[in-house]
C-alpha cells in the first residue's frame, strides 16, 4: 500500500497564488490523498482480520489514461480491472 502523501507538499502559498484552492488540480490531489488515506486505514483493520483483497486503486494508477470520467474506466480499463479480480478470486479459493 503506498504511503499516504502529505497535503501539506505543497506550500499554501504557492497553492494560492497558482490558483489551486479553487482550481481542478487541487481538488485532484485532496481526492488522491484522502482515497489512500482511507485505503490505509481500511488495510489495518483487513490485515488484522487476514482478509484477503484486491487493490485496484494502486493497479488503476498506471492506468489513469483509461478513464471515461472522473471516476468509471472505459471498456478497456474495466478489462484490467476485471483480469486482476478474476486473479484474486482464484488465489482466495486456492485455484
Amino acid at each position: 500500500m503506498p504511503s499516504v502523501p502529505d497535503h501539506r507538499s505543497v506550500d499554501c502559498r504557492e497553492r494560492h497564488l497558482n490558483g489551486w484552492t479553487r482550481g481542478n488540480r487541487y481538488q485532484e490531489i485532496r481526492r488522491a490523498w484522502m482515497v489512500q488515506a482511507r485505503n490505509m486505514i481500511a488495510a489495518k483493520s483487513i490485515a488484522a482480520e487476514h482478509i484477503p483483497t484486491d487493490d485496484q486503486y494502486t493497479l488503476m494508477a498506471a492506468h489513469q489514461d483509461l478513464h471515461r470520467d472522473d471516476v468509471h474506466f472505459k471498456p478497456e480499463g474495466s478489462a484490467i480491472q476485471a483480469r486482476q479480480v478474476a486473479a484474486t478470486i482464484l488465489a482466495a479459493l486456492g485455484k
